[in-house]
């Protein structure tokens, strides 16, 4: 499995104006500090939506938060089914629209 440390740290160093190579190892002491069964609860679609209703400060045992979370992380899953046919158009859309940090 291809982590993709490099394309990560490449987006976000451009993104956040840091260093990839710092980017990259607050990464890596990120993923050491977590074991795999904590990652493993935030990698599938359910794990996400709890994640996202902390997050946002919403009760994760809310049954309509939970759907509401739910319905906009599948809307978001199909509109960026493809990451790269998202991700470049978007990075140019934020370099073309004068953005100024923070955001």
């Amino acid at each position: 499995m291809r982590y993709k440390i490099d394309e990560f740290s490449e987006i976000h160093a451009w993104l956040f104006d840091i260093s990839e190579e710092i980017i990259a190892e607050a990464v890596r002491r990120g993923r050491d500090a977590c074991s795999m069964d904590r990652m493993s609860r935030f990698m599938d679609v359910e794990g996400r939506i709890a994640l996202c209703l902390d997050k946002f400060g919403l009760d994760r045992n809310d049954d309509f938060n939970r759907m509401g979370m739910r319905n906009l992380i599948h809307y978001g899953m199909a509109l960026v089914n493809d990451y790269e046919d998202f991700l470049y158009p978007a990075i140019r859309e934020i370099r073309n629209s004068n953005f100024v940090e923070p955001l």
